[in-house]
């Protein structure tokens, strides 16, 4: 949904109607002269807030019918925290959390006995945490019983707010059940952290580490912690191994779980099937693409995800050409749909149309060091040396801090016996990105004989 097309965020949620004289006297007569259902109905209607209201125009049709029909829910019984929970669902799930937010809050004011809704509360909170917050999140411990979701996530607010000593009790609680709850693991590795302990967090993150490895947050801690010990080697490798990882990791969470099941918008569902291709889940991660794609043709974000999954995976190369084509024309000014149709093409064998496309979007965005990038690797695939020289050298000049750009610049110079050149680029690729292939290519060109060699 466009940023310009949301609706501003809502007022505080006006209290409850209190009955006064007047209410009672119509209450009498209602029940006097149209029966008791009649006066029930008025009593719901006054004793709550009504649904939040605003302008849908703009919000895609999907969106707007399930709004509508949660709304109509409420409308038929207002009392119902079901109906307020639902529609809290739908809001919150498709981009207007402070409206479900304030959904939630009366859902809970009817039933205060239902983890869901201080919980999502907390949940659609963000990570701003405004006031409420972690006292949403207490009561929802409080009745989640055995359900760790609710307890590691008040945990690890409590850290953020430099409460150490309360979220240690949360990650504890959740480990004396479950010795191994990789979550809790890294919770307790951020308590030890944020004490100064690196012995400590480092036992705790890795054993976080042999039941969710592809965690990049512990990664990246452990090399702080390891550096923090003085072992430099190893954090160096702890924190390449965290760069080569998703940002985010999908935990188990059945609350969010139910919540995600309202996700109907093209964003709402493309960023479901981001998070989950980088969690690893890309059969889930394609179906709710094409999912997106087939409901929202004429969404060109829908559209680019679906090719850009499919491209990143290596799936249906024709099915990702024609998404991207389609994103493409939906949004002729963004360049990104033409540089994953090169990577596409290249998939196919298509290398002078894939040097095309990367042309294409360079022509879009003059300064797109991955569009220069990919287009050397094709034009050097065509045996188009020189050209491709120039686009990595245009590569280099975007992102200067690229090291494949900078060794593949380096091999290509070499090749040219253009050794000079060559040695600058792989130093600097060694220093950016060591390894021992690129340690190897400068040795080589070190030794290399020649007047054309610095001294």
């Amino acid at each position: 949904m466009p940023a310009d097309s949301l609706p501003p965020s809502p007022p505080s949620a006006p209290p409850p109607r209190k009955s006064g004289g007047r209410f009672r006297h119509a209450l009498i007569l209602l029940t006097l002269f149209a029966g008791p259902a009649a006066a029930y109905w008025l009593w719901s209607w006054t004793s709550v807030p009504r649904p939040p209201s605003f302008s849908l125009e703009g919000v895609d049709a999907p969106v707007a019918e399930a709004i509508r029909n949660a709304r109509s829910r409420i409308n038929f019984a207002p009392r119902s925290p079901a109906n307020w929970g639902l529609l809290g669902m739908v809001l919150a799930a498709n981009g207007f959390e402070d409206y479900g937010r304030e959904c939630f809050r009366v859902a809970e004011s009817l039933d205060s006995d239902d983890p869901r809704w201080p919980y999502f509360q907390a949940y659609t909170s963000g990570s701003a945490l405004p006031p409420g917050t972690e006292e949403a999140l207490q009561r929802a411990v409080q009745l989640c019983g055995d359900v760790p979701a609710p307890r590691l996530r008040l945990g690890e607010i409590l850290i953020d707010v430099g409460k150490v000593d309360e979220a240690e009790g949360q990650f504890d609680h959740v480990l004396q059940g479950s010795p191994d709850y990789a979550r809790a693991l890294l919770g307790l590795a951020r308590v030890a952290f944020a004490r100064g302990q690196w012995d400590t967090a480092i036992e705790h993150l890795e054993r976080s580490l042999t039941r969710a490895p592809n965690n990049r947050a512990a990664h990246s801690l452990l090399a702080q912690a390891r550096f923090r010990i003085g072992d430099a080697n190893a954090a160096e490798r702890s924190q390449q191994r965290a760069s080569e990882l998703p940002a985010v990791t999908l935990w188990p969470d059945p609350f969010l779980e139910e919540f995600a099941a309202y996700e109907i918008g093209p964003l709402a569902l493309t960023r479901r099937a981001e998070l989950l291709r980088s969690n690893g889940e890309i059969e889930a991660a394609i179906s709710i693409a094409r999912r997106a794609a087939e409901l929202y043709p004429e969404s060109a974000q829908a559209s680019f995800i679906l090719g850009r999954i499919l491209a990143l995976n290596r799936r249906d190369p024709a099915e990702a050409e024609s998404a991207l084509r389609a994103a493409f024309r939906l949004q002729p000014d963004a360049p990104e749909a033409l540089l994953f149709l090169g990577k596409v093409l290249v998939q196919q064998e298509r290398l002078a149309e894939a040097a095309e496309a990367y042309r294409d979007a360079i022509r879009l965005r003059d300064n797109y060091a991955a569009a220069y990038f990919h287009l050397g690797q094709c034009l050097n695939a065509l045996q188009d040396r020189p050209g491709a020289i120039d686009a990595f050298r245009n590569a280099a000049r975007c992102r200067p801090d690229g090291a494949g750009t900078h060794k593949n610049l380096a091999l290509l110079l070499a090749d040219e016996r253009q050794f000079r050149e060559a040695l600058d680029h792989a130093r600097r690729a060694l220093e950016l990105q060591p390894d021992d292939d690129t340690r190897k290519l400068v040795e080589q060109l070190e030794t290399l004989n020649g007047p054309v060699l610095p001294p």
